[in-house]
């Protein structure tokens, strides 16, 4: 058993190194890694830290198991007269671990940019006719220095229409990077005829810094703040739509709900996102181990808590940004009565749920279609990672940014 553990722990440094190597070595993607002085001014912190994420993995992957079989082996060894005692320090002491555990490597669940394999190394480029590489800085934020965001702007190929164009701020989830987005941006230039931005947060692709809560936020900021701007003259600062994912949705959450946003932002679209971590994490546990897993979660320890629903009720909600809530029926990750209680809060929070004349509760795309304007869209055969392939779903964020996009900027 130690052995078989052993091999796999070196295993695992041993892809790590292979991937440094294939990265460093990769010319294909070389304009994008960055060579000036000014991206590798904290090249040894952030190296640091690379290793740390790694370390926190193994740590979560080996350590547990042997502990286990340390404790039996030691309670093993006891005379019987002792193993009272022992078996009380062997709990507090795997208490303290699950304790730690939480707390510390909680981090590691939560951001997955490491996944699929090799998603920190290799990043698909766009094949769109006029695209480019922006790179944007954040605030550090816990990563020790300013992080450069390196994102894809997706622009409209005529110059005219690109100006008029809606563009969308498109917040990923917790894996992968903005290159396994490219799909789902294809459909919305497409059908919505929008001009996209796909931000690549701290610590995922080619973007430097660590992920955590509130430097995910900053990023989100200082790329909206990009896009307001005009994003060097390419698009209208005051027709942007936020569209967060899974993660991304709390991310927007965050984002469209603080003062001044809705300014600039004309709705935000979030697809098949979470209450908060703790909501999420008692619900995965529930999935596992049965009724009694949620309360096998400490969810105080969670330091990346994404409370979407606390400020969906909370904050104060401008008229002026609409919501559109898409949830998968068939979700297998995030549970679809988590996005229904987003909408609720929302309906209640801007007091759509007290007027019976504004549906805000649609069954299916073609109801949206009828009648619609914001509200929760249900997909019926929609999975947490498939609802934008189903029929119906570029129609409604069509309709959305059709209704609620600055007058005459919009797509016919």
């Amino acid at each position: 058993m130690r052995v078989r553990r052993f091999a796999r722990t070196m295993g695992s440094v041993f892809r790590y190194v292979m991937e440094r190597f294939s990265r460093s070595n990769s010319p294909k993607y070389s304009f994008l890694s960055g060579d000036t002085n000014s991206a590798n001014r904290c090249s040894n912190f952030n190296n640091s830290f690379n290793r740390l994420s790694l370390y926190r993995g193994l740590l979560a992957q080996h350590v547990p198991p042997l502990l286990c079989l340390f404790l039996t082996c030691l309670i093993a060894t006891q005379p019987p007269s002792a193993w009272i005692g022992t078996c009380v320090l062997t709990t507090i002491l795997i208490t303290l671990l699950l304790f730690a555990l939480v707390y510390f490597i909680e981090s590691f669940f939560t951001f997955a940019p490491n996944i699929p394999d090799r998603s920190r190394f290799f990043t698909e480029l766009p094949q769109f006719p006029t695209w480019r590489v922006v790179r944007l800085i954040a605030p550090p934020m816990g990563s020790g220095c300013n992080v450069t965001l390196k994102c894809f702007l997706i622009l409209q190929e005529d110059p005219s229409k690109r100006a008029a164009a809606p563009t969308i701020l498109f917040l990923h989830g917790n894996a992968g990077n903005i290159g396994h987005r490219l799909p789902i941006a294809k459909l919305l230039y497409d059908v919505c005829g929008a001009n996209i931005l796909l931000l690549e947060y701290r610590g995922f692709g080619y973007s430097n810094g660590q992920p955590n809560e509130y430097g995910i936020y900053s990023d989100a900021k200082v790329a909206f703040d990009y896009l307001a701007s005009g994003a060097d003259g390419d698009v209208d600062g005051r027709n942007i739509f936020i569209f967060g994912r899974s993660l991304g949705g709390a991310v927007a959450i965050d984002l469209s709900t603080r003062p001044g946003v809705v300014t600039h932002a004309r709705g935000t679209i979030l697809e098949n996102t979470f209450s908060s971590i703790g909501g999420m994490s008692q619900a995965l546990s529930r999935n596992v181990i049965g009724p009694l897993g949620k309360y096998c979660i400490p969810t105080a320890l969670i330091h990346n808590r994404f409370e979407s629903l606390k400020k969906l009720k909370t904050r104060n909600l401008d008229e002026g940004t609409k919501f559109l809530f898409i949830s998968g029926a068939k979700d297998d990750l995030v549970p679809p009565v988590m996005m229904m209680q987003l909408a609720s809060a929302w309906a209640a929070n801007t007091g759509r749920s007290q007027d019976p004349e504004t549906p805000w509760i649609f069954e299916d795309a073609q109801d949206f279609l009828h009648r619609g304007r914001e509200g929760i869209v249900r997909i019926a055969e929609g999975n947490h990672g498939t609802t934008w392939m189903c029929d119906g779903f570029g129609d409604v964020v069509k309709r959305f940014v059709l209704l609620h996009g600055l007058s005459g900027s919009t797509p016919t």
